[in-house]
């Protein structure tokens, strides 16, 4: 019973219903689903590559690299979704939603 009712929360709150924190950090109630992965994962994987073999280079300690990668995967993440609120944002400007929505 709780798991439906907070599945139909879940459906009916809308990625831009709420503001994003400190407007970097990603939203985990959205990137919870697997399909919003599909888009984030390489690229949040290529970045924390990056600052790894980054950190690596400059000498610092793994712990360090390990931190780097850690906030690189993050902040490039909560940049691609500050990208998609956006895009949806103007989305919903051209194109509203009918009246009733069921939520």
């Amino acid at each position: 019973m709780a798991d439906n009712k907070l599945q139909t929360i879940d459906d009916c709150r809308s990625l831009v219903s709420r503001p994003q924190r400190l407007g970097v950090l990603p939203t985990w109630w959205f990137w919870r689903g697997p399909e919003n992965w599909r888009f984030v994962r390489v690229p949040a994987a290529g970045l924390a590559l990056t600052a790894v073999f980054a950190v690596s280079l400059a000498g610092f300690s793994p712990v360090s690299a390990a931190v780097a990668a850690l906030l690189a995967a993050v902040f490039g993440i909560g940049l691609f979704e500050r990208y998609i609120r956006r895009r949806t944002k103007s989305f919903k400007q051209i194109n509203p939603a009918p009246a009733d929505t069921g939520c």
